[in-house]
């Protein structure tokens, strides 16, 4: 039997892709100068258009993760989606870190961005689904 802690547990487990959602967003701003300088992206003006588009490539990505996640999340459960979400993460930001071009850059934020899209669909979902009707409130 399982008892609240244990469901506690278990949503505080499903909510740490909140946390990837968020370093998802706040990842840009700390390191768009680096990742400017790195591969020289605007010339040695401090920001320009690409590295926008570069910025811009993870909302994108949510946007259009978003709009099929729920028909993918009923497809293949809960569970499964988020494993496999978790694996785009993964894959997202080993290609931004591989990068060295301007696509590179904006393709791993792209697929970044899906995971967070898919994220944001899937965690509300399968938490509310997780927990007894009791709890389903408070967590």
């Amino acid at each position: 039997m399982t008892t609240t802690w244990d469901h506690v547990l278990r949503t505080a487990l499903i909510n740490l892709h909140a946390f990837e959602f968020g370093y998802t967003v706040a990842f840009t701003g700390a390191t768009l100068q680096s990742m400017i300088d790195a591969v020289d992206l605007c010339g040695g003006a401090d920001l320009c258009a690409e590295a926008s588009f570069v910025a811009s490539a993870a909302p994108l990505g949510a946007l259009l993760a978003a709009a099929v996640a729920g028909r993918l999340l009923d497809s293949y459960g809960r569970r499964t989606f988020l494993i496999a979400v978790s694996g785009l993460w993964v894959v997202g930001y080993v290609v931004v870190a591989c990068a060295s071009s301007l696509l590179g850059f904006a393709a791993g934020r792209a697929v970044a961005g899906a995971a967070m899209g898919a994220t944001s669909v899937a965690v509300p979902v399968y938490a509310a689904e997780l927990a007894p009707p009791r709890l389903r409130g408070p967590l």
